[in-house]
């Protein structure tokens, strides 16, 4: 029913190819997740693994995966970074070192509450040293192509990768040790004009691509018309689309959680599954909130207590959750030896 699916029934019509859809089922979240820790070994972000539950339900047949989520991140993802064009080497460098913190969202002073002291305390001065790591590795100089360069690298070697460890990567390994580096370098040198010129790329599209115009372009959820007669479509229905994430946001915020519309024409949200579903409340809760959890030193029980609220009645910090209880989970299956799944279904392609 979204729109992604009406789009790719369209391209598979045209192309005269099969293609299959898996629905993903909010409810059986605590049927996966723990098996999807130990496929993939952690590795993927937790606002992710939803779309790696067709692993366990067998209901696409064995086949190769095409994503385009590896190719955007290196040749397309930094568009939107045309202010660095122009910045200094120390500019740069702040950039640099603040994507390090950007992999898992933190609501503001919820770290003190959730880890103990003594734990923040000795992981201090990890990130600086990835950091500079990553600056000696690439040879710093403080040009745009070394900042993305620099986001490539650290997203390529941290625990969890928002684009290629989740959509791309269901039945494969790690692909970033396999990306050509000079690809990365190449990357940076395309212009945000030439990336970001959708008039060219429809109008490229009408010429080379029988049908074009037939199929919708969707981004985020939202309809964008093709055609050449409003340059700025593409921008307007981004706009609508924040304006009605805002409204909704506000609603739930505003009702303590007790109105929780979902987001239409999109993808499944975590954030909307734990206030709306007891039966992952009472997974995440279990998980979170354990004495075994509690007992390793790293959480606080009422900074836990805390955030899980705030999920509850609306508020979006389903990514603070998500790492820990990917953390934990990882834990438990690979330093304790325990909670490793029954029955070890492998994905498919393995």
């Amino acid at each position: 029913s979204s729109l992604d699916t009406v789009v790719a029934r369209k391209v598979a019509a045209q192309l005269d190819m099969p293609v299959h859809f898996h629905r993903i089922r909010p409810q059986e979240m605590p049927d996966w997740f723990g098996k999807m820790i130990w496929f993939t070994e952690g590795r993927v972000h937790p606002g992710h693994m939803h779309y790696m539950s067709v692993n366990l339900h067998r209901e696409v047949p064995p086949g190769p995966l095409l994503h385009g989520m590896g190719l955007e991140s290196m040749l397309g993802g930094h568009f939107e970074l045309p202010d660095l064009f122009e910045a200094d080497r120390e500019e740069i460098r702040d950039f640099c070192l603040k994507s390090t913190t950007s992999l898992s969202f933190w609501p503001v002073g919820s770290r003190d509450r959730i880890f103990r002291p003594a734990f923040l305390e000795a992981v201090g001065g990890v990130t600086e040293g990835v950091s500079a790591d990553i600056f000696q590795r690439i040879g710093f100089t403080g040009t745009y192509e070394d900042a993305i360069e620099y986001r490539n690298q650290f997203k390529g070697i941290g625990w969890a990768n928002p684009c290629l460890m989740s959509q791309a990567l269901p039945w494969s390994d790690v692909v970033n040790p396999f990306h050509d580096h000079h690809a990365h370098r190449f990357s940076a040198t395309i212009r945000s004009e030439c990336i970001a010129n959708r008039a060219g790329q429809i109008k490229w599209g009408q010429e080379y691509f029988q049908g074009f115009a037939d199929i919708p372009r969707v981004k985020s959820g939202v309809l964008i018309p093709i055609g050449l007669e409003d340059p700025q479509a593409y921008d307007k229905g981004i706009a609508r689309l924040m304006r009605e994430a805002k409204i909704k946001y506000y609603i739930g915020r505003l009702t303590m959680g007790r109105v929780n519309l979902p987001m239409k024409n999109s993808f499944p949200q975590y954030w909307q599954w734990y206030p709306s579903h007891r039966g992952i409340r009472d997974y995440v809760d279990g998980i979170l909130l354990s004495d075994r959890t509690l007992d390793r030193g790293f959480f606080d029980r009422e900074g836990i207590r805390k955030v899980l609220h705030d999920c509850r009645i609306g508020r979006r910090v389903w990514n603070a959750i998500g790492s820990m209880l990917v953390a934990e989970m990882f834990l438990r299956q690979f330093v304790d030896g325990t909670d490793i799944p029954e029955e070890r279904n492998v994905p498919w392609g393995i």
